[in-house]
C-alpha cells in the first residue's frame, strides 16, 4: 500500500494516512504503528517525514493505556501491545519528529499495565541500545528499564531449604484448606488426595492457577481415584531463569 500511496499527489496521501490511523488505532494499534512506521522510511517521503506529524500525533493520541481513553473509544481487548509495536512506534517517530519521542516515553511509562516492563519494554530497550540509539528522549525509559532489572538482580536467589512452599491460595474451600497446610508444611513432600472426579479437578485447576510448586498424577489404584502430588521447586527454577536472563540484558543495555 506504500507503494501505491506513491501514484497520489502527496497532500492526498498524507490526508488518507492521517483518516485511517485515526480511525483504525483504537482496534488496531499495532497495525496502525507498522503502518506509520512504512511511511516515514519509504525513500519518496523522506524529504517530507514532518508532514507526517498529524498522523504521527492522531496515533499517540489514541494509543492504549488511559482508562479514559479506552472508555471512549472502545479498545478492543485482544489487541495487546508488544515490544515489536514500541520499536515500530519509536522508529517511526525518530524519522518524523524526536519531540513526539518525548511524549511517547512519557505516555508509555505511565500506564506500565499495558507497557508491560519485562514483557515489552526491556525487549524494546534492548534493542535500542543495541541499534546504538542514543537519544535524551529515550533516556527516561532506559533509566527506568535499568532500574528495573537492577532492582531484581539484587535480590538473593537460593534454592529452598525444606519443603515449605508458597500457600496462599484463590479458594479457600475445605479442600483447598487441606492443599494449603501441605504446601505450608515444611517436611510433607507428598500429598495424597482421595476423592471424586470434581474434587481431583478442582485442586488440580487451583494448583494450575496460583502456580503451585505441585506435580499431579492420578493413582487409579481403588476408588474414587488418588491425586497424588509432589512438591517442587518451579518457582525458584523460573526465579532463578529470570536472573539469569536479567543479566544478560543488562548487559547488552549497558554495552549497547
Amino acid at each position: 500500500m506504500v507503494q501505491s500511496a506513491e501514484l497520489l499527489p502527496l497532500p492526498r496521501t498524507l490526508t488518507l494516512l492521517e483518516k485511517i490511523i485515526s480511525i483504525n488505532t483504537t482496534s488496531n494499534p499495532g497495525a496502525c504503528t507498522q503502518f506509520l512506521f512504512e511511511f516515514s522510511s519509504a525513500d519518496y517521503i523522506s524529504a517530507h517525514t514532518k508532514q507526517l506529524i498529524p498522523a504521527a500525533t492522531s496515533l499517540l493520541n489514541n494509543l492504549p493505556g488511559d482508562p479514559k481513553r479506552s472508555s471512549q473509544n472502545n479498545y478492543s481487548q485482544s489487541n495487546t501491545v508488544d515490544s515489536v509495536q514500541i520499536i515500530e512506534l519509536k522508529n517511526a517517530l525518530i524519522n518524523i519528529d524526536t519531540t513526539l519521542v518525548e511524549y511517547a516515553v512519557k505516555y508509555i511509562l505511565s500506564w506500565p499495565k499495558t507497557y508491560s516492563l519485562d514483557r515489552v519494554l526491556v525487549p524494546s530497550t534492548v534493542h535500542f541500545c543495541q541499534k546504538k540509539i542514543a537519544l535524551p528522549e529515550l533516556q527516561p525509559l532506559y533509566d527506568r528499564v535499568q532500574t528495573h532489572l537492577s532492582n531484581r538482580i539484587t535480590q538473593m536467589i537460593e534454592p529452598p531449604s525444606d519443603w515449605t512452599r508458597a500457600s496462599k491460595l484463590s479458594c479457600s474451600c475445605k479442600d483447598c484448606k487441606a492443599l494449603s497446610q501441605f504446601l505450608a508444611s515444611p517436611s510433607e513432600k507428598v500429598w495424597h488426595f482421595k476423592a471424586a472426579e470434581n474434587k481431583r479437578s478442582h485442586l488440580q485447576g487451583i494448583i494450575r492457577g496460583n502456580k503451585c510448586d505441585v506435580n499431579c498424577t492420578t493413582s487409579k489404584k481403588g476408588r474414587p481415584y488418588t491425586l497424588v502430588c509432589v512438591k517442587n521447586q518451579a518457582s525458584y527454577d523460573r526465579r532463578a531463569k529470570q536472573h539469569q536472563k536479567d543479566l544478560e540484558n543488562i548487559g547488552r543495555i549497558e554495552t549497547g
